[in-house]
């Protein structure tokens, strides 16, 4: 199966973004830094591992988590990492079939 071991990381923080958003919930003084921290991470990992195609999608994808970790909607934070992970995918499969077999 071909697979883009760099959005990997989207699948655990949104698995993980419910559990901790459940647990840490009324534990923390400042909800909205660690919010931005945790929508922070996973970006700044896909940047470094991502080939350079990703970049424009990852940023839009980027922004519009923050809007929503500044918002503090998170259902829609886990919906937009899991996104991320889908489409990126999607384009991930797309790029990699269209220059080998074309």
């Amino acid at each position: 199966m071909l697979f883009c071991s760099c959005l990997l990381i989207f699948v655990i923080y949104g698995i993980l973004t419910p559990i901790y958003a459940k647990i840490l919930d009324s534990k923390l003084s400042n909800q909205r830094a660690f919010y931005i921290a945790w929508t922070t991470a996973p970006y700044l990992v896909a940047y470094f591992y991502s080939p350079l195609i990703f970049y424009p999608f990852l940023v839009i994808f980027n922004i519009i988590s923050y809007t929503f970790a500044l918002k503090r909607k998170i259902n829609l934070l886990i919906i937009a990492l899991f996104s991320t992970a889908i489409l990126g995918e999607l384009i991930y499969s797309l790029v990699f079939y269209h220059t080998n077999y074309a």
